[in-house]
């Protein structure tokens, strides 16, 4: 701290960045909150979790200050801004938020921006309907009262009743699951017998790990319902990750190099490219895990056995790049062994610890909590998590547990899926 002394007596006039506070009294006095931003395309919303504090009368225009102001620095380099310098929050009048500055603004822009705002006040409790105002004008035209209904394409948290798409990798093919049945899929994924790992994307694009010989493994890609064509081979290659499009899967070559496989939909011509993972580099450890939030602008990495996050960005040359790398929930102590993004932006973790088999990290790496694990039986190799229903593979089976409003501690197996141990998959 830089200190000064005025008229006799000393005054901090320089802190170092960040403060430090302790958790009971975060919890206490604050709570969290989520922004909405847009990732680089524009196409999707992300979330920024802050804490504020919650003695305030006015948590909702604290809200709307914030999210003028913009994103975190750690995610800023993964969104795209879309509001002018001059755009300014005038406050709250009538219940009406005004804002002022945006007359340069497209209305597409200006839609996009009211979804931010919706959105925003809408998951932090604020209400249903929301009137504003830009310069004043409506902020959409033709619509003076504003709801999440408006705005549904761009639901940054899919709904816990929704229905995801759930695959199983078993015995090396890809099977798809089912209330009713459960089968193979109709395309060579699901007879090949020689896949080791694989994601699929929401669009039936399937993105496989194949294991040719005890020390080449390839990557190949293709259609639910066609033929797997090859990319890459390397001595070992991570489970594959798509990006928000489904077009585009990463993987880690041997441990250290992060390549991006695109696949092109009008040929289907696979084509890949190493991704600038430096940041990563002085990290000890080989990466043995890589998953990509649903809109592709986090990362998540298991290294020597830690768990890491960081941010995707995407240069003007269409490269990509991992930064803000940092490490949350030391208290593994080195235990993960797989991982995957909840629908809230938390973090699902399998370990070898057979006292604390599965955790739930915060999105902020603000805590870390431990699952229900009356049966699990670890190691669990492999978790997955849909809106309405978590996952995972221990020692013996793949088992299941509603993913809210459920206190029971135990997992049973996937209907279809008993006495099969099996990789579970959701289609994102």
């Amino acid at each position: 701290m830089t200190l000064q002394q005025i008229s006799g007596e000393w005054r901090i006039t320089d802190l170092p960045s960040g403060a430090v506070i302790e958790r009971n009294e975060l919890r206490n006095r604050y709570q969290p909150q989520s922004l909405y931003f847009y990732e680089q395309s524009r196409k999707a919303l992300i979330s920024d979790r802050r804490w504020l504090y919650s003695g305030q009368d006015s948590m909702d225009t604290e809200l709307v200050t914030l999210l003028i102001e913009g994103p975190n620095a750690d995610l800023k380099p993964a969104t795209s801004s879309l509001l002018p310098e001059t755009a300014t929050f005038l406050g709250v009048e009538d219940g009406e938020y005004r804002f002022s500055g945006m007359t340069a603004m497209s209305q597409e822009d200006k839609t996009k921006f009211a979804a931010q705002l919706v959105w925003t006040l809408n998951n932090a409790g604020m209400g249903q309907e929301f009137r504003a105002t830009a310069d004043g004008s409506p902020l959409v035209e033709g619509l003076d009262i504003m709801s999440t209904d408006e705005f549904a394409e761009f639901n940054p948290q899919e709904s816990p009743t929704s229905v995801s798409s759930l695959f199983a990798l078993y015995e090396g093919s890809l099977w798809s699951v089912q209330a009713t049945a459960v089968q193979p899929v109709s395309g060579s994924a699901g007879t090949v017998g020689d896949i080791q790992s694989a994601d699929v994307s929401a669009g039936g694009i399937v993105a496989a790990v194949r294991k040719k010989s005890p020390d080449e493994f390839e990557f190949a890609m293709g259609e639910t319902t066609g033929e797997l064509g090859p990319a890459l081979s390397a001595k070992t290659l991570a489970r594959p990750t798509f990006e928000l499009n489904g077009q585009a899967a990463w993987t880690v070559e041997d441990g250290e190099r992060i390549v991006r496989v695109v696949r092109s939909s009008a040929t289907g011509q696979i084509t890949d490219a190493a991704v600038d993972s430096s940041e990563v580099d002085g990290i000890n450890g080989e990466i043995s895990v890589i998953r990509l939030s649903n809109t592709g602008a986090r990362i998540a990495m298991i290294i020597g056995g830690y768990v890491y996050t960081g941010v995707v960005t995407r240069a003007t040359n269409g490269k990509h790049r991992i930064v803000n790398v940092h490490e949350v929930a030391p208290e593994l102590n080195g235990s993960a062994l797989s991982l995957d993004w909840q629908s809230d932006g938390s973090l699902l973790v399998g370990t070898s610890s057979s006292n604390s088999p599965v955790w739930r990290i915060e999105q902020d790496g603000s805590a870390s909590s431990t699952m229900p694990s009356g049966n699990i039986s670890a190691p669990v190799v492999a978790v997955a998590a849909s809106p309405s229903t978590l996952y995972v593979t221990d020692s013996h089976a793949m088992l299941e547990m509603p993913a809210v409003g459920s206190d029971s501690s135990y997992w049973r197996e996937v209907p279809g899926l008993q006495g099969k141990r099996s990789s579970p998959i959701i289609a994102n």
